[in-house]
């Protein structure tokens, strides 16, 4: 794990002690089996933001108790850019006498663009670092999301069909095209959302245009006079992939390449 350059730690006190570092015990095993499905469960999303794992894990509601989250730089899309740790609440043995406790359990678990990197390898164990679980563990609140995140509007299509249908050679630049959908674009309603701006691109006498992010994108294309909305498969409006831009609706096959 790369060293650590924020560690974010806020909450109300919650448990003393800490887990062995001995060989692992059954409930030790058990206890990184809960880590590792919440790990799963969280990584659906490409996102480089530790934040964003961090609220996503909270939201789970798994029992497991969020303590740490750190951040570290990430210079590619495959490099772990942060990590997320975990305390596992101690458990008792009622069914032994006297009642044995074992615990508490932690666990640090690193992230990339692409989500938990234990889950990416296929390798359950050997990515989940056992922790040593701080005198005093505290419950870490991840920051609010305050990120104005674009959306499509309602009548994306319409305004860049509408602006597109207008056009005549020559064309005018790709920020002026732009600039004339965007102010055809209905405002969406809620809050900390705005418009997504269109994204032009002029080649070879076409025009593409694509608004929103790889879980939502519209794509238009204007070739040989004609306007028509095009259709990508999902993987290929991922960061890493096509993406959701103007040259995506000018490629030729939007069919899943799998």
């Amino acid at each position: 794990m790369r060293a650590p350059l924020v560690l974010l730690a806020v909450g109300v006190l919650l448990v003393s002690g800490c887990a062995s570092l001995a060989p692992a015990s059954p409930e030790e095993r058990a206890a990184r089996e809960r880590v590792e499905r919440l790990a799963l469960d969280v990584s659906h999303s490409n996102k480089k933001d530790i934040n964003f794992f961090a609220r996503a894990a909270v939201e789970q509601e798994s029992g497991l108790v969020l303590i740490g989250i750190v951040e570290t730089p990430a210079p590619t899309l495959t490099d772990v850019f942060g990590s997320l740790q975990f305390l596992v609440p101690p458990v008792t043995n009622e069914l032994v006498y006297p009642p044995k406790k074992t615990g508490p359990f932690c666990f640090s678990v690193d992230f990339t663009l692409y989500g938990a990197t234990s889950v990416l390898n296929g390798d359950r164990h050997s990515e989940i670092d056992s922790i040593e679980c701080p005198e005093n563990a505290v419950a870490v609140t991840p920051p609010i999301d305050e990120t104005v995140h674009p959306v499509v509007a309602a009548n994306a299509v319409e305004a860049a069909t509408s602006v597109l249908l207008a056009l005549r050679t020559p064309f005018p630049s790709e920020e002026s095209i732009a600039a004339s959908i965007a102010d055809l674009l209905e405002a969406p309603e809620g809050e900390f959302v705005a418009a997504a701006p269109p994204a032009v691109v002029i080649e070879d006498g076409e025009i593409g245009v694509a608004m929103g992010t790889a879980d939502d994108c519209v794509l238009v294309r204007l070739s040989n006079g004609v306007v028509e909305q095009r259709y990508a498969a999902p993987v290929l409006l991922q960061e890493g992939e096509l993406g959701c831009n103007g040259g995506t609706a000018l490629y030729p096959d939007l069919s899943s390449p799998h």
